[in-house]
């Protein structure tokens, strides 16, 4: 039974973390101010968290940690900022897709960051990662779409960083490394929206205001905490496979509410992207 519960917080996360371009694509806001608020929303979720569940933070267990936590971290809010605007160039089903390459940059590079050996199927994974990213990104139309697709891989590359530093840090916990993870991410966001940003372009009505506090809380805060409880005490493959309902979903939701055109090249690169990294990470 508890299994099961766990199965399902995983499947809440996934689904909801599957629908975040529906949301960014309804605020009208620039899209640093939006990453801003995640940032600071979702540490503040996770901390009350902490208050209400009465949990002592544990610094002692981030004794030697804090700089690569809050370059991470800072990774994490840039890596936003890229994939939010991507959305707005490429629409959310593309850049989502060309945003899961993450795991084939990681790939790419360990040899060079972790020391690990890039085998002949690795190749073969990158490779038909690459054939995916063509086929849906419509390489040979240039345009506002392919540029939406380029800051989509930029987000994946971000992310890339952002989980080598996470195998770094393996040892912390995953908690508080996620608190100081999201609100290190304002660092950079901070000065940036107060340099380009005006007041009339951070105004918001009650309907922007409502998708705001939903990317903060829900997309943020309620679902890192599902994922970490669920991450906790699922097997690892478990949480593997799950992870490949989130580009699918987003996929699907973009689709059915924003109307985006699912085509041949869209479903062919989709299935080489997410095959690749289901076969690189057996």
């Amino acid at each position: 039974m508890t299994r099961k519960y766990d199965r399902l917080k995983m499947l809440i996360a996934m689904g909801i973390y599957g629908s975040i371009g529906i949301f960014i694509h309804e605020i009208q806001l620039p899209r640093a101010a939006i990453a801003l608020f995640r940032g600071v929303c979702g540490g503040a979720f996770l901390i009350l968290l902490f208050v209400i569940t009465r949990r002592k933070f544990d610094f002692a267990a981030l004794r030697g940690k804090m700089l690569p936590l809050v370059i991470s971290g800072v990774l994490m809010g840039l890596n936003w900022v890229f994939l939010f605007v991507a959305y707005d160039y490429a629409g959310v089903a593309v850049s989502t897709l060309c945003y899961y390459t993450a795991p084939m940059f990681v790939l790419l590079l360990s040899p060079l960051v972790l020391h690990e050996k890039l085998t002949a199927r690795h190749v073969l994974c990158i490779f038909a990662a690459l054939c995916g990213t063509a086929l849906i990104s419509h390489i040979t139309a240039p345009g506002n779409s392919f540029f939406g697709v380029l800051l989509a891989l930029a987000a994946a590359l971000l992310y890339a960083a952002v989980i080598f530093f996470n195998k770094k840090l393996a040892d912390a916990p995953a908690y508080e490394r996620t608190v100081i993870q999201l609100l290190s991410s304002t660092l950079p966001l901070i000065p940036y929206v107060c340099l380009t940003a005006s007041p009339a372009d951070l105004h918001t009505d009650a309907r922007t205001l409502i998708f705001l506090l939903t990317v903060g809380l829900l997309h943020t805060g309620v679902a890192y905490a599902l994922y970490f409880d669920a991450v906790a005490k699922l097997p690892t493959r478990t949480v593997a496979m799950y992870a490949y309902l989130d580009p699918v979903l987003a996929v699907l939701f973009s689709v059915l509410f924003l109307g985006e055109p699912l085509t041949v090249y869209t479903v062919l690169g989709a299935a080489l992207i997410l095959g690749a990294a289901f076969v690189s990470e057996r």
